[in-house]
């Protein structure tokens, strides 16, 4: 349908819109790089306070807290920088999103009334009445790619941690049974030796 109307608009907009999934990909995979980052320092944070709460009578007798207290700091901070990367990374793609669907919308829009009044389908539209409709159609068009902009960035932020999951289920038991083991019948009350 497109492609009867005006061939060359919708040539312009397949050109427009490769002009954005471009750089949503750049972005997507730097959100995805700061979400496996971010997750790897959350396990570093969750590591060093495991160590640190489990060998505090040591660390004590050895007045090493001050040692300590430093590592926390410097594993803490490491896992501020990768989820400010992250939360930098979002903002940087909520605002690309943001302009690119104002731009192709107002162009967009802009063209087709134009289109609409040279052939006909409209007699006349007054310059107050046309922004009117281009900034309805604008604010109308724009809340959906506004939340899928979001959603996309929550989803390929926490993407790293689901990979994770999903390799911890797949790694296969260190402890296997011999082959031919004989299968133990359910316990019923105790067991004898």
């Amino acid at each position: 349908f497109l492609l009867k109307m005006d061939a060359k608009l919708t040539l312009a907009c397949l050109g427009i819109l490769l002009i954005v999934v471009v750089p949503m990909r750049h972005f997507s995979r730097r959100i995805r790089q700061a979400g496996q980052e971010g997750s790897e320092s959350l396990a570093d944070i969750t590591q060093a306070t495991h160590q640190m709460l489990g060998g505090m009578r040591i660390v004590k007798a050895f007045r090493a807290e001050a040692r300590e207290r430093s590592n926390f700091a410097s594993v803490n901070q490491r896992f501020f920088r990768r989820m400010m990367s992250i939360v930098r990374a979002r903002a940087a793609s909520a605002a690309f999103v943001e302009l690119a669907t104002y731009g192709i919308l107002a162009t967009g829009g802009g063209v087709l009334l134009t289109w609409l009044v040279r052939h006909g389908h409209v007699e006349t539209i007054r310059s107050d009445h046309l922004g009117i409709f281009l900034l309805i159609g604008i604010q109308r068009v724009f809340a959906p790619v506004r939340n899928l902009g979001k959603a996309l960035g929550t989803l390929y932020a926490n993407l790293p941690g689901a990979v994770r999951v999903f390799e911890v289920l797949d790694t296969e038991p260190a402890v296997r049974e011999k082959p031919g083991a004989v299968s133990l019948p359910p316990l019923s009350r105790e067991i004898s030796f």
